[in-house]
C-alpha cells in the first residue's frame, strides 16, 4: 500500500514528444514488473502502457518509443543471459487484401536497424513473427502490439504459438485483440467467445493509462496504474496553481481488480465537485 500511495506519476504528459526522463520512467516501471513476473514463474503475460506516445488511437503515437521500450526490456533480460525474441506479427489476409495495421507497418525494418548493444547481449536477441514455428532458440518472446485487422484475426496464430511454447514466456505488449468486423460480416460472432477467453487468459502484469472524458484525449483527469503483485491504483491529476504551471497526480483509491468507469470517475472527483462525466 505504501508503494502505491508514494508512487510518483510524471506530470505534463500532454506535452509531446515526452522528455527522455519521462519515457525512461515508464520503461523502468514496466520492466521491473516484468522481471518480478518472470521470477514468479508467469508464462503468459500482457503489458499495457498507454502514455500518450504509446497510444495508437492518438495522433502523437511514436513507433520509435515503442521500440525503445522493447529494447529496454530485451537488453536488460539478455544481459542476464536470457534469450529474447522480438516478435512482430506478419501481414494478415490474402491477395490484394494482405496487410498490416498502420501502427505495425515498417516496424520490423525499424527494429532491425536499431542499436541493440551487441557488445552486451551478444546473440541473445533475435527477431521473429507470430507462429508455432518461431520458438526455437529463445526463452522469452516479446510480442509487440499484436492486433486484428478488418475481417482477420491474429488470435489463431497466437493460440498455436502458445500451445507449442509450453513453459516458455510469452509477453503481449499493448495487444488489441478485439474483433474488427468487415463490411461483409467476416470474423463476426463465430468463435468470438473463444477468442476473447484466450485474450483474457494472459495475466496483466503491468497497466498504465491516463483517464480522459470520452471521446477526447484532453484534458487529463487522472491515471490508472497496476504493477505485478499490487493493487490497481487511481491517481487524480490536481492543478496546484491558477496558471496551471504546476500539477501533480495524487493517490486517490485502490482496487483489487481493474476498476470500472464508475469507480474511476468517483476516484478522480474526490477533491472537487466533479465533472459529471465517465472517464476511461
Amino acid at each position: 500500500v505504501q508503494e502505491v500511495e508514494s508512487h510518483v506519476v510524471p506530470t505534463f504528459l500532454n506535452k509531446t514528444p515526452h522528455d527522455p526522463e519521462i519515457r525512461q520512467h515508464f520503461y523502468d516501471d514496466a520492466r521491473d514488473s516484468l522481471v518480478r513476473a518472470l521470477q514468479a514463474g508467469e508464462t503468459r503475460m500482457q503489458i499495457r502502457t498507454v502514455f500518450p506516445e504509446l497510444n495508437t488511437e492518438s495522433d502523437v503515437f511514436r513507433a520509435g518509443t515503442m521500440l525503445e521500450m522493447v529494447r529496454h526490456f530485451a537488453t536488460f533480460l539478455a544481459a542476464d543471459g536470457t534469450r529474447v525474441r522480438i516478435v512482430i506479427q506478419q501481414p494478415l489476409g490474402t491477395g490484394i487484401f494482405l496487410g498490416l495495421p498502420l501502427s505495425l507497418n515498417g516496424l520490423m525494418r525499424m527494429a532491425q536497424k536499431m542499436d541493440w548493444d551487441d557488445s552486451v547481449v551478444g546473440d541473445r536477441i533475435s527477431y521473429g513473427q507470430i507462429g508455432a514455428d518461431q520458438l526455437e532458440g529463445a526463452d522469452v518472446f516479446l510480442i509487440i502490439m499484436p492486433q486484428n485487422i478488418t475481417g482477420y484475426s491474429i488470435v489463431p496464430y497466437l493460440e498455436e504459438m502458445c500451445e507449442a511454447a509450453g513453459n516458455k514466456a510469452i509477453v503481449l505488449i499493448n495487444p488489441n485483440l478485439k474483433d474488427i468486423q468487415s463490411s461483409g460480416g467476416v470474423m463476426s460472432y463465430r468463435g468470438r467467445d473463444d477468442r476473447m477467453a484466450f485474450a483474457d487468459s494472459f495475466e496483466e502484469i503491468y497497466h498504465f493509462r491516463l483517464m480522459y472524458q470520452r471521446p477526447f484525449f484532453y484534458p487529463i483527469y487522472g491515471a490508472l496504474r497496476h504493477s505485478y503483485g499490487g493493487p490497481w491504483a487511481v491517481y487524480q491529476r490536481v492543478i496546484e496553481a491558477p496558471d496551471a504551471k504546476e500539477e501533480e497526480y495524487k493517490y486517490s483509491a485502490q482496487f483489487a481488480q481493474e476498476p470500472n468507469p464508475s469507480q474511476t470517475t468517483k476516484a478522480c472527483t474526490r477533491r472537487g465537485k466533479g465533472w459529471g462525466y465517465s472517464f476511461f
